[in-house]
């Protein structure tokens, strides 16, 4: 297989589920509307959030240890996968806060996420990011199946569908991994959490910073605004994933790079970063009023705008502090921002609802900008 169409194939896999789960919120918002979308959000964020707990920094350790010893990698696959799944026991705190049903079919879901999430190190590792994206395709498929042709469609529907598709997913990568099932080294091991430990924190740092506001907004406000929200941070996100598309083909060598280049790529992105935001902000207000009728302030569409731009400026300062090999650093600026963001959340949503949400997030954005850029002068 040619090397470029490896690096087409884990761009578009990689694009895959942040852009498949836009176009879900999109239509559910609009065939089943905010109401009962809110309903199925309300409970979709704690499952993400277990499962997210569950793999506990899995991925980056694991190409670590698949790489340090070829030879070892079921060993080293299995070993993990089981300790880690003492972790799904926080799954059974669903049962005290939804029915019974609910509850069920949630564990059910999070235990698949848990199994799909895992694979992804071998997905990596192995190269087969055909198999993924197709497994993506068809995971869409199912959900947005689920919406259009379901009569009488509710919560338990929704994760059905959901259900259903991760263990699709899970049908169609496997057989591409080739793991040893026949002989399997099954080891429980406390070590595991130790030597994860450090991963899991640098994973916590961004995912806190970027869905404490998210998650906030659930508490605080009506399921209705919580699906309007939803949507707005979601389409926001992926503009600002734009950047790490753009530099996404000198990932692999500015490490090397020497720095007069990597200034050219900086430069490059400060270029092109108003008019791709622009562009993308009309085209989020255009999808979000004249097809789903979101029917929201344009001062959301704005600060959204405004929150996207500093990810921009500083994204290759993110890859100089792991050129640095000051990864920490990186995690310690990820674990201010979520404080920061958390405050300012708390302080603007009561009294200003998702525009105040949206302020905290850009308020949040500008000053991890000045975090970065002082950080990186000294």
């Amino acid at each position: 297989m040619p090397k470029y169409y490896k690096i087409i194939l884990n761009i578009a896999r990689s694009l895959a589920v942040p852009c498949f789960n836009f176009l879900i919120a999109v239509i559910g918002v609009k065939y089943l509307g905010k109401n009962n979308w809110g309903d199925f959000i309300q409970i979709l964020l704690w499952i993400y959030f277990i499962a997210f707990i569950a793999n506990f920094g899995n991925k980056d350790f694991l190409l670590r240890e698949f790489s340090k010893s070829p030879a070892s990698l079921d060993k080293s696959f299995f070993s993990n996968l089981l300790s880690r799944s003492l972790l799904l026991t926080l799954s059974l705190i669903l049962l005290l806060f939804f029915p019974l049903k609910t509850a069920l079919l949630s564990i059910l879901l999070i235990i698949l996420i848990f199994i799909y999430q895992s694979l992804e190190s071998l997905v990596i590792y192995n190269q087969k990011f055909l198999a993924q994206l197709i497994s993506e395709i068809v995971g869409f498929g199912v959900i947005i199946g689920t919406i259009f042709f379901t009569n009488e469609i509710n919560t338990d529907v929704l994760i059905y569908s959901y259900c259903l598709a991760f263990l699709l997913k899970i049908v169609i990568v496997l057989p591409s991994l080739k793991l040893n099932f026949i002989s399997p080294e099954f080891k429980f091991s406390t070590s595991q959490f130790q030597l994860t430990f450090p991963f899991f924190l640098i994973g916590l740092s961004g995912w806190l910073s970027s869905k404490v506001d998210l998650y906030l907004v659930n508490i605080i406000l009506p399921k209705e605004e919580l699906a309007e929200y939803q949507l707005i941070i979601t389409a926001f996100l992926l503009l600002r994933s734009l950047a790490a598309l753009i530099i996404y083909p000198f990932t692999k060598h500015i490490y090397r790079l020497q720095r007069k280049t990597i200034k050219k790529i900086s430069r490059l992105l400060f270029i092109v970063s108003a008019p791709l935001v622009i562009i993308g902000t009309f085209l989020i207000w255009f999808i979000f009023e004249k097809i789903v009728l979101l029917n929201v302030s344009i001062d959301l569409y704005i600060l959204g705008a405004l929150s996207s731009l500093p990810y921009y400026f500083f994204i290759i300062d993110i890859f100089l502090f792991y050129k640095n090999k000051n990864e920490t650093k990186v995690m310690y600026v990820n674990f201010s921002a979520a404080i920061l963001n958390f405050i300012l959340a708390i302080l603007l949503i009561p009294n200003y609802g998702i525009t105040g949400a949206l302020i905290g997030v850009m308020l949040t954005q500008y000053i991890t900008l000045f975090m970065y850029k002082f950080k990186l002068l000294k």
